[in-house]
């Protein structure tokens, strides 16, 4: 990371942080203290079928650029299929889940609501290092970083 003399702050691809989250790729691209805590921006890359449960943020928004692929988003009940420059926002409060639709490793662009979810990523990227981690473990991570699962609905 490299702070320019406008203020702005410049993150090349070598200094990004890639993760591996529940089988999804995960490179945080801008973290909080590089925003004042305003956004951290991610880019998620899924396999076919690979995407994240229904759950909940409690503190967070969150909104996501489809790249490339074709992304599958829950939010509230309601599935909605997106393809290449295509974006959704997520709003707190609502559960959403999301998973690549199509046959060919997707791409997409997240941006966190204030920033704080990259933290959830390190967190949750340490879960199932030695097996399986349990439903309790997973719980913790998610409660600390104000999120919980939901319960599956239809199209989820």
């Amino acid at each position: 990371m490299e702070k320019v003399s406008t203020g702005a702050t410049v993150v090349t691809p070598e200094q990004t942080e890639s993760l591996n989250i529940f089988g999804a790729g995960v490179e945080i691209l801008l973290r909080g203290s590089d925003t004042d805590g305003a956004a951290a921006t991610y880019r998620v890359t899924a396999d076919p079928g690979v995407g994240s449960p229904p759950h909940v943020h409690l503190r967070d928004d969150e909104t996501f650029y489809v790249l490339s692929g074709e992304f599958e988003f829950l939010c509230g009940g309601q599935v909605t299929t997106l393809a290449p420059g295509a974006s959704i926002f997520l709003p707190r409060g609502i559960p959403h889940a999301f998973r690549n639709a199509g046959t060919v490793r997707a791409q997409m662009l997240g941006i966190g609501l204030p920033a704080g979810h990259e933290e959830f990523f390190e967190d949750a990227s340490r879960l199932g290092q030695n097996g399986p981690p349990s439903q309790e473990e997973v719980s913790a991570v998610l409660q600390k970083h104000g999120m919980e699962l939901a319960a599956p609905t239809a199209g989820s």
